[in-house]
């Protein structure tokens, strides 16, 4: 395979072959993204193309400082997020669009083609937040986010030890938990949330899993999520009220939501 950097210095000499090959290195990416934003195959398609185009043009601008493929995946994001508000503007999303296939539990099968795309490095170039996913790689998890350490976000249903809380409140990150907290040999969670200060925690479902009690053993819901909120109340003595307020507006700063 061509190094990448010999394929930029010959598009960059106007050698159409070498744009080319470029380019279709990160098409299927780039379709991957936009499928998974804007919905339909049509307008992942166009904005493809758009997105593509806006590479080529700019290509003279790549300081070569990440990876092509983060570099193109950068122009997508914000390629995509203006066109998804111009789409929606002209199409409201309702219920009537999608509510069959919420009812019956469908989801697309769209594949993750993103592998080649360093994330941390497209978080830290876009400042955005990033959510961890650690299911049993405590130390791999940390070893990334130590990588990157002007990222920040959340660790989704945390599971870790109260060391690493340590490490991570001191690292800007959020704890998020789940029905786990309800359950009764939740002790290493509990210790955890008893500690960590209540500006830094949120709530979540993690649905269809992990139903918090009493309804563990169902399929869980948004509709639960009152129970965790209900459980930090009463292991850090506070009103439910304001643990429901200080959460949600925890998960407004992070992710910048007005």
């Amino acid at each position: 395979m061509t190094d990448e950097n010999a394929l930029i210095d010959a598009a960059l000499a106007h050698d159409e072959a070498a744009l080319g090959e470029l380019l279709s290195r990160v098409q299927d990416d780039v379709f991957n993204l936009a499928l998974r934003m804007l919905g339909t195959v049509p307008d992942a398609e166009d904005a493809t193309q758009e997105v593509l185009a806006k590479a080529m043009t700019k290509l003279a601008g790549f300081r070569r400082e990440s990876a092509f493929s983060t570099w193109v995946f950068r122009i997508a994001l914000n390629h995509l997020a203006t066109y998804r508000k111009g789409l929606f503007a002209r199409f409201p999303v309702s219920f009537d669009i999608y509510g069959e296939d919420i009812a019956s539990g469908r989801e697309q099968d769209v594949p993750d083609l993103s592998a080649g795309v360093d994330r941390g490095l497209l978080a830290r170039e876009l400042k955005l937040p990033v959510i961890v996913h650690d299911r049993d790689a405590h130390a791999d998890c940390m070893e990334i986010t130590r990588r990157y350490p002007d990222v920040i976000g959340v660790y989704h249903c945390y599971a870790g030890h109260i060391e690493m809380a340590r490490e991570l409140l001191e690292r800007g990150y959020y704890l998020s938990f789940t029905g786990v907290i309800t359950f009764k040999n939740a002790k290493k969670a509990i210790e955890v949330i008893r500690e960590v200060p209540i500006e830094r925690l949120m709530v979540e479902t993690d649905s269809p899993y992990m139903a918090p009690e009493p309804f563990r053993g169902r399929r869980n819901s948004s509709l639960y999520v009152y129970r965790m909120v209900e459980k930090i109340a009463e292991i850090k003595g506070m009103p439910v009220e304001d643990v429901e307020r200080i959460t949600t507006e925890n998960g407004r700063r992070l992710f910048g939501i007005v």
